[in-house]
């Protein structure tokens, strides 16, 4: 792709930025912030909430070893949290015990003293969070046309996935817009879309470890694919690429069932459909899914012409053709990740919602009747 065609590109983004859709993308950049910035508040406090339990329970089973034969051991997170609470509300069982002792744990005390606080940055982070899904929700039923959706559906087809998209912003529709077209517009200028469109994926303020490790190929992947070095950052986009999808796979796993062992990305794509199944208001998320399972299944599968193959690359098939990479292959993983990822953030939340419910009751109880009411309606 020389100048004047990303030039063109730049040109058609810009002549299709109405005012609603100028007006759309600021509303939801504000709700991007607001939603950070909370998420920021809830995890600095739910890490020193931790830090602090962790300290303590070590120190309450130093002083009282024989406390660990007498917490109830369930096989499910639903299970245990249910015979946690009966043996708590039962005045002769030994959880009642357990609690008194934990109130000369200052650690404890100091954690028990949080929980107030921890369930407003937790409740309120959610809040925000779904403010934000429910704008871009809207806008995508607003300004994504028919015809514009059957065109990502059509290059998705052929591994091209673009449905990170929050407003029609690329010019799909346009008479020359076709796979390689859209491609090779992620190649231009040393990869100056792609850097963009990853830009977010380093600017989080508040990193994991996973996250930073994530970040480190990330970062190596494009100094690989700048030096021309694609099977090699081929490799690290599909090991970015089975992370989420392992990270997705593993949603509830081991709260209402036996957690499960998936052992190949078959069996992790139909744990993901499970997902799906289960859900509401996914209709976005459910149709990038179809195709990227469809495309991904492809990739993981016997080698295809035209389709870079996993299984070749990751096991050092050098002696087969199929293990060749081109610059347009590992930008199709790339942009297949970064699509996963956003699928595989939306299950995590909704697992990390269930898990923080019982983080959520001490702040509850703290407000008026027909508040606390209301918001446990919308849970």
């Amino acid at each position: 792709m020389d100048i004047d065609t990303y030039t063109k590109i730049l040109l058609k983004q810009q002549e299709s930025m109405t005012p609603e859709m100028l007006d759309a993308i600021k509303a939801q950049g504000e709700l991007h912030i607001i939603c950070e910035a909370k998420q920021n508040r809830f995890y600095e406090l739910e890490d020193k909430y931790r830090i602090l339990f962790s300290q303590g329970v070590e120190l309450l089973f130093s002083r009282y070893p024989e406390l660990r034969d007498e917490l109830p051991n369930r096989e499910t997170k639903a299970e245990q949290i249910l015979a946690i609470w009966g043996e708590v509300n039962d005045s002769d069982s030994s959880c009642k015990k357990i609690t008194k002792l934990m109130k000369t744990i200052p650690q404890l005390v100091e954690a028990e003293n949080m929980n107030v606080e921890i369930g407003r940055a937790c409740l309120e982070f959610f809040v925000a969070l779904s403010n934000l899904n429910a704008k871009i929700a809207n806008d995508r039923k607003t300004f994504f046309s028919e015809e514009y959706m059957s065109k990502m559906d059509s290059l998705a087809d052929e591994g091209v996935m673009m449905y990170f998209l929050e407003t029609p912003d690329f010019p799909l529709l346009s008479e020359e817009c076709d796979v390689n077209y859209v491609l090779d517009s992620f190649i231009f200028g040393d990869y100056m879309s792609s850097k963009a469109l990853l830009e977010s994926f380093f600017t989080m303020s508040m990193p994991g470890e996973s996250m930073r490790r994530k970040q480190e190929d990330i970062d190596s992947a494009m100094c690989n694919m700048l030096s021309g070095y694609q099977r090699t950052a081929a490799r690290n986009w599909f090991a970015l690429l089975e992370s989420e999808h392992k990270k997705c796979a593993e949603v509830l796993e081991g709260f209402w069932d036996k957690a499960r062992k998936f052992k190949n990305g078959f069996q992790r794509s139909q744990k993901i459909q499970e997902l799906f199944d289960r859900a509401v208001d996914v209709e976005w998320e459910i149709r990038a899914w179809r195709k990227i399972d469809a495309y991904y299944q492809m990739m993981v599968g016997k080698p295809q012409v035209g389709v870079v193959n996993r299984n070749a690359l990751i096991h050092g098939d050098y002696n087969n053709d199929s293990i060749d990479v081109s610059e347009r292959d590992v930008i199709k993983i790339m942009l297949m990740w970064v699509n996963m990822r956003l699928i595989a953030d939306h299950f995590s939340y909704i697992e990390e919602f269930f898990e923080n419910k019982v983080t959520l009751l001490p702040y509850l109880c703290t407000l008026p009747s027909d508040l606390a009411i209301d918001i446990m309606k919308i849970m």
